[in-house]
């Protein structure tokens, strides 16, 4: 997924994110969906884990080319 900075601008500030959640440098994070369902970079309690984003499990909203999930 390409991190949309500009849509993060808008409603939050870069130290609400840098370093506590995100390492500052491109690539050094090592992201995973699998730490973002367990708490951790975008789906920490402050970001896509509360009320005010969209939940994890909304993955096209991140993701493109994602079909909504099958029941």
């Amino acid at each position: 997924v390409i991190f949309p900075h500009g849509k993060h601008e808008k409603t939050n500030k870069c130290n609400d994110c840098h370093p506590k959640i995100f390492k500052d440098k491109r690539g050094e994070n090592n992201i995973s969906m699998k730490l973002n369902m367990d708490g951790r970079f975008c789906g920490s309690p402050n970001c896509h884990n509360s009320p005010k984003a969209f939940p994890l499990f909304q993955c096209a909203s991140c993701h493109t080319g994602v079909s909504a999930a099958k029941k």
